[in-house]
């Protein structure tokens, strides 16, 4: 059987390269000039590797084992997330490619939720993590997880449906 560390490892390596297919993809529909794609394609690996990095060395700290406040998670994992992924589309909030990043694959990318939340699971089965990640702590990410593939099926056939109106 998989150890939670391999699951998390694992579903980490495939999230990344989902994304990072996701960004090639868009930035071969985004570019005509191949220096320009080639430019994008290194920045968007570095950026995941950084990124990859950085999750690593504030693992390793241990930083994230205190559980008391401030919560350190929000601080050194959340709150980065989301202040880059500010910053990243108000600078880019004109550009063309920014555009071409289909809305069903923005929802369908959700669907990690579920393996997260299995893993999370089986972490609190072994003691790993408290009961405050699970549904038993109101965490219902897994509820709205499994709406994920619906809600993505739904924007997918429906853009497909407006692309051919007149």
């Amino acid at each position: 059987m998989i150890n939670s560390e391999s699951g998390y490892i694992a579903l980490s390596f495939v999230m990344n390269a989902i994304l990072f297919l996701v960004g090639i993809s868009t930035i071969h529909t985004s570019f005509a000039n191949n220096a320009q794609r080639k430019s994008k394609k290194v920045t968007l690996l570095i950026g995941l590797v950084l990124w990859q990095i950085y999750i690593l060395i504030i693992g390793k700290s241990g930083i994230l084992q205190d559980f008391s406040f401030p919560p350190r998670v929000l601080i050194f994992l959340v709150f980065p997330a989301f202040l880059f992924t500010a910053v990243f589309l108000i600078s880019n909030r004109n550009k063309a490619w920014i555009h071409n990043i289909l809305p069903h694959w923005l929802i369908f990318y959700q669907t990690f939720r579920i393996a997260i939340e299995s893993l999370f699971v089986f972490s609190v089965a072994k003691g790993i993590l408290p009961e405050l990640v699970t549904i038993k702590g109101y965490n219902f990410d897994m509820l709205f997880a499994c709406t994920a593939p619906i809600v993505g099926y739904y924007v997918y056939r429906k853009s497909q449906i407006t692309d051919h109106l007149p």
